[in-house]
């Protein structure tokens, strides 16, 4: 059955408390330093955004400690029987990649590339050639409607 985040959010605030310590403190800080800008007290707000400051770090230092305690504690079930992590990527709902095929497709999709841009720069010469061609007819046409 899954969590709803409603749930999860409870569940979170429960296993991380200096978490939610930190966004609390963090917030304050920062409608103390609002409330003293909205009042012209430059130093109150220079506190009040220091104090923010303080408080966001030691939020993210709680975030870390928090992960690197769940990364360094084995999964271990109600029973204390050890749960091995999920490594196959099929069993994570995650497609498995088949890299020959893959470069194999990206080979002949830059051999199409190529062929293409051969293509092009052969048009473009064409084109070119055709302006040298035009160009004495266009000449000739302006010094026949050249006013005197």
């Amino acid at each position: 059955m899954r969590e709803t985040a409603k749930e999860k959010l409870y569940r979170k605030f429960k296993e991380e408390p200096l978490v939610l310590g930190g966004v609390g403190f963090t917030i304050a800080a920062f409608t103390y330093a609002t409330v003293s800008l909205y009042r012209r007290n430059s130093q109150g707000m220079q506190i009040g955004m220091r104090y923010r400051i303080l408080f966001q770090g030691l939020t993210v230092g709680a975030l870390v400690y928090y992960s690197y305690k769940k990364i360094s504690t084995p999964n271990v079930d109600e029973n204390g029987n050890l749960i091995k992590r999920e490594t196959d990527r099929t069993q994570q709902g995650l497609r498995n990649i088949d890299w020959d095929k893959l470069e194999a497709r990206s080979k002949q999709l830059e051999l199409e590339l190529e062929a293409k841009m051969k293509a092009a720069d052969k048009d473009a010469q064409v084109f070119a050639e055709e302006q040298e061609n035009i160009s004495p007819i266009i000449e000739a046409t302006k010094s026949v409607f050249k006013k005197d």
